[in-house]
């Protein structure tokens, strides 16, 4: 069972709080999975009465949530709200929100204290100083309590900046109060990664170099950049989903078996990867990296007209462990891609060249490719099917929250195996930081490509591909 719990959202009328963490709530209320006891205040900077700012919440349940939203279970959820305005550069909204946390402690009993930093992560570090902030986190270990903070990406722009990030968290917290967003590691289909290698005797003696020729993780996105172009302007594909989402997953589907399936040595399995990644070299960069910018990305609103960021990339590199040594590892993601496909796949060597495919879009299934003979009584002969297993026949939850609310819930039951450690931070910077070096001397040059098509896919593979 779960402890009671305050959950505090600092940035509590922004973007992602509408869009992600605030259904996500709704749908654990709606499940029945938040814990007795629950309550959320709301921290933002505009000043609102308690009522405005409900009524506030319930517009973003109708307007973020899945279906039709039953209006009696809606008023339910948003008497879980009380709101509080602080001014993120002044002491004293820290100071008044502290003294309302203990009051609501002593009034309804003392609770754990989930924190969840819905901000730009350039701003935190200075939030980190305030003695009123630091008064809500330690004010909230009292008596067995925890407090706990979840923290969204990007960690930082490069290693430097996410270190500088990592010693302001540990002014306020430590390693095991802190819980880094990836919600990728949420995702229904790559929860079930760890089921699928290690409790089956399938494919797990075959998850080697002797068998496999290749791995590939990809993520094809039509979308474009939106309305994120001066966001997306300094950070780029490689940056937006490389250094995080990917590498994540390449860690997932190519570590070793963990003593347990607890926090920490999951995360320390998945570190061994990331660390043994090898980063490509002056020598090798340009027959291992293309990275390309869409026709039209320098018109979008808030991007620099002559900007030389990348929407598109697709680079090879190897894991230098003895599982993998000599497997080719590909990665590639992109905007305007001419379809939206998300998935791992890894391809086995000849003669089937057969493939087990863990696809997260268009829709969320475990595919492996076997040979058998050709059907019919009379045919002779084999043919490569496909064995297909699917997670949802139709589509029936909107994007994010179902892993939003997933990581809420760990969160409050203090399990860590979703969230990046600090470590796991360091060597995806590390790699990414390599590689961007690369880039930064123009050692790789910068292609274009149409937008909706598949032109970058067929540039970037007449280069990389062996």
């Amino acid at each position: 069972m779960s402890s009671p719990t305050t959950f505090i959202v600092f940035g509590a009328t922004g973007d992602l709080a509408a869009k992600k963490v605030i259904p996500a709530l709704f749908y654990l209320f709606e499940k029945g999975k938040l814990p007795a006891g629950f309550n959320i205040v709301g921290v933002s900077r505009k000043a609102m009465e308690q009522s405005e700012f409900r009524e506030r919440m319930g517009n973003i349940i109708r307007k973020y949530s899945r279906g039709n939203v039953d209006q009696r279970a809606l008023d339910r959820f948003v008497d879980l709200f009380t709101f509080s305005a602080v001014q993120f550069d002044e002491e004293s909204g820290y100071q008044e929100l502290a003294n309302a946390l203990d009051t609501k402690d002593r009034s309804q009993g003392k609770t754990n204290r989930l924190l969840y930093l819905a901000l730009p992560p350039k701003i935190l570090p200075s939030i980190f100083t305030h003695s009123g902030f630091q008064n809500i986190v330690r004010q909230g270990v009292v008596g067995g309590l925890l407090s706990r903070v979840i923290v969204e990406k990007p960690f930082g722009v490069d290693a430097e900046s996410a270190e500088v990030l990592e010693k302001s968290l540990a002014t306020c917290f430590t390693e095991e109060q802190i819980y880094r967003v990836d919600h990728y590691l949420a995702k229904d289909i790559l929860q079930s990664v760890t089921d699928f290698r290690f409790d089956n005797n399938l494919l797990e003696h075959e998850w080697n170099s002797d068998s496999i020729e290749s791995i590939r993780v990809r993520l094809w996105e039509t979308l474009g950049v939106e309305n994120r172009g001066e966001f997306y302007d300094h950070t780029g594909a490689f940056r937006d989903v490389g250094q995080s989402h990917m590498l994540e997953m390449l860690a997932l589907i190519t570590m070793e078996k963990p003593s347990s399936y607890e926090a920490k040595d999951l995360r320390l399995k998945r570190l061994e990867i990331l660390s043994a990644l090898k980063a490509p070299t002056a020598d090798t960069a340009i027959q291992s990296i293309f990275r390309a910018q869409h026709n039209g990305y320098r018109s979008i609103t808030g991007i620099d007209p002559e900007s030389t960021t990348e929407t598109y990339f697709s680079l090879r590199t190897e894991i230098e462990t003895l599982r993998w040594k000599g497997v080719s590892v590909y990665l590639e993601a992109g905007k305007r891609m001419h379809e939206a496909r998300k998935e791992i796949v890894i391809s086995f060597k000849a003669p089937y060249k057969n493939k087990v495919i863990f696809r997260l879009e268009p829709q969320e299934e475990i595919v492996i490719d076997f040979i058998t003979k050709k059907p019919g009584v009379l045919e002779s002969g084999i043919e490569k099917r496909a064995f297909t297993f699917k997670l949802y026949e139709t589509p029936s939850r909107t994007q994010y929250i179902a892993e939003y609310a997933k990581m809420i819930l760990d969160a409050i039951d203090g399990d860590q195996k979703l969230f990046v450690s600090a470590d796991e931070v360091r060597a995806t910077w590390k790699f990414t930081d390599a590689v961007r070096a690369l880039w930064e001397n123009n050692l790789v040059p910068l292609a274009s490509y149409a937008p909706d098509t598949d032109e970058a896919v067929v540039q970037a593979n007449a280069i990389i591909l062996k």
